[in-house]
């Protein structure tokens, strides 16, 4: 009785329709139909083997990358689901193949994915929301040092405030956090608040400040300042720049980021570093004889 069944559905399922798995816009964004290996049924085929039971699925991508797969149905190949045609296999057809045991009994009558096929299917879906979790972390992360840095400053005036956390991402500007610089911000603290601001607390500042800052970062320096205080916040920072005895290469893109955000121009800040060389010259000793 198995036998007569099986005849009769391989006999049907030769002469069903045969439908196209094509490759359709590879270039930019498309979708891509594709056969994947399920089993080796047990239904004879016309070139005297059996057929693959496959599943047929289509990737949608952009450059290349899936961004989402679905599977649409099963169906049978006798080219071991690696050409680019199959024979259709309904619901009925499959459950009817499972009762006569051709196919195993396991599998879902609807496919499904298979973790590979998902993981090709959405890479892009799933390195995009990899990307998206990492800016929301950084951005987190960031609010988190930048709260920390102004509970450790205390209850001192927003500009202050402002003026103090440029300087201490200025000394992290050259990757190397030097203890005359640390001396120069807190004495600076000092001179601006007239509160104790000591090394100690001023490295913790220092340590809380962020690296690799671009164009656009540091307009924070600046926001709501009038321009004497964004003025204060520019020298302050070239102060604390040239207090180590070397202007760095990364010290200068600093100073410069900080002068296009601030909106402060060439002549401004050639005031100011006349300033801070007049007051240098002023206290430095006299040369012994």
């Amino acid at each position: 009785m198995r036998f007569i069944l099986a005849l009769s559905l391989a006999a049907l399922l030769q002469f069903l329709p045969t439908s196209n798995a094509e490759a359709r816009g590879l270039i930019l964004y498309g979708s891509q139909d594709s056969l994947h290996f399920v089993e080796q049924t047990r239904i004879p085929s016309d070139n005297g083997g059996t057929f693959a039971l496959c599943r047929y699925t289509t990737k949608y991508h952009l450059f290349w990358i899936g961004f989402f797969r679905h599977v649409n149905e099963y169906g049978l190949s006798d080219q071991g689901c690696n050409s680019d045609y199959f024979y259709g296999f309904s619901s009925a057809e499959f459950m009817e193949a499972q009762t006569a045991g051709l196919i195993s009994p396991d599998l879902p009558v609807q496919p499904k994915l298979s973790i590979g096929e998902i993981l090709t299917g959405f890479a892009g879906s799933i390195l995009l929301g990899l990307v998206i979790l990492f800016v929301v972390y950084g951005g987190i992360v960031k609010s988190r040092r930048e709260k920390a840095r102004m509970e450790a400053m205390g209850g001192i005036a927003r500009p202050t405030q402002m003026v103090i956390d440029a300087m201490a991402h200025m000394a992290r500007a050259d990757g190397h956090v030097d203890d005359t610089e640390v001396a120069a911000i807190a004495k600076i603290a000092r001179d601006l608040t007239e509160d104790e601001f000591d090394d100690s607390l001023v490295r913790t500042i220092v340590d809380l400040a962020e690296t690799n800052l671009v164009e656009g970062d540091f307009v924070r320096f600046g926001a709501g300042l009038t321009t004497d205080q964004r003025r204060v916040v520019l020298k302050s920072v070239y102060l604390i720049a040239i207090s180590d005895g070397n202007f760095a290469a990364d010290e200068q893109k600093f100073v410069g980021m900080l002068m296009n955000d601030l909106e402060i121009d060439a002549e401004l800040m050639d005031a100011i570093i006349a300033e801070v060389n007049d007051t240098v010259t002023e206290t430095a000793p006299e040369p012994t004889t």
